[in-house]
């Protein structure tokens, strides 16, 4: 096969030394574990002129080996790479940028060997060069240092960027991992640097679950163009009283390599889990030349045929690996197999998918130049989240105090609030917790019949589209074929691809745009914009920078990230600005999303207005007197966009067919309005005192919902549903209003 270099540019910052969630490992002794897995899997199926590179990033840009061309032949160096990495601590804040193109350059140009970097890291880039979206695509360039910027660009690392030049013209496939909260910035940014140089991207908020089955498919992924795939995958918990534990992998007759894999978690202890192999004839595997046993793992591995005490033993049919161990545990189990006759190619189209979109899904075999038709299973198992993060951010509060804690964490853990908002809710909002770790899981059949997204029948390309994307965060999808080859023996392929469905298309009538006067200031406004898409998803905070607002007049503030789903800024126009003539403009994710004059999104601070409703009586009065008139009068004063107080007086009046009752009111309220938009819900409750005609004067509560229709920048038209409560002597004097 085609020779590989494979770099790893791996992220050591600062925040690699916290822990993984559930108070678990630190992050880059996971990391590290992952690394070495990596390692020892590659080393069965590697050749001579494989070589192997490391670029780590924090603050600074350090490679192993450090002498060009910084890449180690595999084959001889296993330990030395794995104890290089070990030795590693987390410190400083994170260059990815410079990371990257480290690892480019380390390229030789004349070098036919196929060139693979895989990225990983833990948060947003933070160090200048850095990774920037340009109009023809992504590139590295060198920013000025900007603490408060969107992203913020707290310093240097030293490596220049590279201005004009595309990530796709590196000639390098970009393999990225990340790990954090799916739905935070730096997902969308690996998926697009992967789709961006035809590579693969995966993202877990699990590290301690999944970072090392993600290395192993990203090995697969590097070496996939040559014969190297995975058979099947298996994820288990293992206690010690349940004894063995059988495991079954498919191997056929054309495969030139296996390597059964076995880790687990928690107890790093040679021989804390271990595994036997059978054939598929029942005959035991002699594993005492051919294993691999590590702290934390076991791998053996062999060329095919195999022989056993001088003779050839079959492979062709169902091995099993029976899985024991003396502590309790969760173990990954794995079949890699070289199999130059046997190709499967899994696809999902690298693009930048946004909610609603179809995400194409494709399967196909084949054996040699032959298309393998005729499958017994082709399916896909879905993972999706139920909610979004932007949006569960922008639905929890956090104080400023609590904005202001350290929490006795590194810097680079926070580069910016909402990083700190993100990890206070994590540590400290249960419903918060509970609502991200929703999702939904489903099964996608694939088919070879022309319909449900197959373009053609009877083809060999087993295939659907999935279209249930109208939730914002990170899909996952796992392949699995099994069917039978050309000689009618049974095969199985497993492999996972992740996709980061997203916010693209702000809808221009459901996002929340609005002006307010500032408190005492003539000429200065406060104006806020919510993007929300036709899903009712927000777009959330961490957008400030793909966000513009313009003014044909005056000077508009810095924008601000409410981190509620909400940007503000400020409009300050001078003596001669006319307000009326003032035209804003929005653009969010370079789509305008409104344009017009300052007063169409103006709410004023002061409004009053007049009401006229029917009351229909509750409790003891209801037993006297039908529903008749009131009328209210409100005076309002806007404290801010959501935030409102009024105060009401009333005249309520309750008749039957021989006298009246009625009484007056004076009250206060409290409004909070849901929305920014034209059309607003509103809550309202306040209370006051309410004087009968024909007793003494009591003091009674009110509460309501309703919706408020903005016609002009000074006329609203309001309908309320409101239910009153006064606390009379001798009777429960209650009613209900729609005004």
């Amino acid at each position: 096969r085609t020779a590989v270099d494979i770099i790893l540019v791996l992220d050591v910052s600062g925040s690699m030394g916290s822990a993984t969630p559930g108070e678990g490992e630190s992050k880059i002794k996971v990391l590290k574990d992952a690394v070495e897995m990596f390692i020892r899997s590659w080393e069965p199926f590697a050749i001579p002129n494989d070589r192997l590179g490391i670029v780590y990033f924090e603050s600074e840009i350090t490679l192993f080996p450090d002498l060009a061309p910084n890449l180690l032949p595999l084959q001889g160096n296993v330990d030395t790479i794995i104890d290089a990495v070990r030795s590693k601590s987390a410190a400083g804040w994170t260059a990815m940028g410079g990371g990257i193109l480290t690892g480019k350059n380390s390229y030789e140009e004349c070098n036919p060997n196929e060139k693979v970097i895989i990225l990983f890291t833990d948060g947003m880039q933070n160090y200048s060069p850095m990774v920037v979206e340009e109009r023809a695509g992504y590139e590295i360039r060198t920013l000025p240092i900007d603490p408060n910027g969107a992203p913020p660009v707290l310093g240097e690392s030293g490596v220049p960027g590279e201005p004009g030049v595309s990530l796709a013209d590196f000639g390098v496939v970009i393999h990225t991992i990340g790990v954090g909260v799916p739905g935070e910035p730096h997902q969308s940014l690996l998926e697009n640097i992967a789709n961006e140089t035809g590579g693969l991207s995966y993202f877990t908020d699990s590290p301690n679950d999944q970072l090392r089955e993600f290395y192993e498919m990203s090995l697969v992924a590097a070496l996939s163009t040559n014969s190297v795939e995975r058979v099947n995958h298996f994820v288990g918990d293992y206690r010690p009283e349940m004894g063995e534990v059988a495991k079954g992998f498919n191997i056929n007759r054309s495969a030139d390599k296996a390597a059964f894999i076995l880790s687990w978690r928690g107890d790093n202890s040679p021989g804390a889990m271990t595994f036997s192999l059978i054939n598929p004839d029942g005959i035991e595997i002699d594993l005492t030349n051919i294993e691999n046993q590590g702290d934390f793992f076991k791998i053996a591995s062999f060329s095919l045929p195999f022989t056993q005490n001088g003779e050839e033993i079959n492979h062709v049919g169902n091995w099993h690996m029976r899985i024991n161990g003396n502590i309790q545990t969760i173990y990954d189990a794995s079949l890699l197999v070289d199999e130059p006759e046997l190709k499967c190619n899994f696809t999902i189209v690298n693009e930048d998918y946004g909610t609603g979109a179809e995400i194409p899904l494709a399967i196909q075999v084949k054996q040699g130049s032959k298309v393998l038709k005729n499958m017994d299973n082709v399916q896909v198992r879905i993972t999706r989240p139920k909610q979004s993060l932007r949006a569960l951010l922008a639905k929890y509060f956090v104080s400023q105090e609590d904005l202001e804690n350290d929490f006795g964490l590194d810097p680079d853990n926070f580069p910016t609030l909402l990083e700190k908002k993100q990890h206070f809710l994590l540590k400290n909002n249960e419903k918060f917790n509970d609502k991200l770790q929703e999702q939904v899981v489903e099964i996608k059949n694939l088919n070879d019949e022309g319909k449900d997204g197959d373009k053609t029948a009877n083809d060999g390309i087993y295939s659907a589209n999935y279209t249930q994307t109208k939730r914002p965060g990170l899909y996952e999808f796992e392949f699995n074929i099994t069917g039978k080859t050309q000689e009618d023996e049974m095969f199985a392929r497993n492999e996972i691809f992740s996709k980061d469905v997203r916010v693209k298309i702000p809808d221009t009538k459901k996002s929340e745009i609005a002006a307010i006067q500032e408190e005492g200031q003539k000429n200065s406004y406060q104006i806020t914009i919510t993007p929300i898409d036709r899903y009712d998803n927000f777009l959330g905070p961490g957008y400030s920078d793909k966000i513009q607002i313009a003014s044909s007049a005056g000077t508009l503030g810095a924008l601000k990230d409410c981190l509620d789903g909400a940007y503000q800024t400020t409009l300050n126009l001078s003596d001669s600005d006319d307000p009326k003539s003032t035209r804003l403009t929005f653009e969010v994710l370079n789509k305008k999303i409104g344009s017009d004059e300052l007063p169409k999104f103006l709410i004023p601070r002061e409004r009053w207005g007049i009401s006229l409703d029917i009351p229909t009586p509750t409790g003891d009065i209801k037993n006297y007197f039908d529903q008749d008139i009131n009328t209210t009068l409100n005076v309002e004063y806007r404290h801010s966009f959501r935030f409102s107080s009024a105060l009401l007086a009333g005249y309520h009046r309750f008749s039957n067919n021989k006298s009246l009752d009625s009484f007056k009111s004076v009250s206060g309220n409290v409004i909070y309005y849901v929305t920014t938009t034209r059309l607003v819900p509103f809550l309202k409750g306040g209370g006051g005192v309410y004087i009968p005609n024909k007793s003494r004067t009591s003091f009674g509560l009110n509460g309501g919902v309703g919706l408020s229709f903005r016609l002009t920048s000074t006329l609203y038209m309001e309908t309320i549903l409101s239910r009153y409560k006064i606390y009379t002597e001798n009777k429960n004097t209650d009613f209900s209003a729609s005004q």
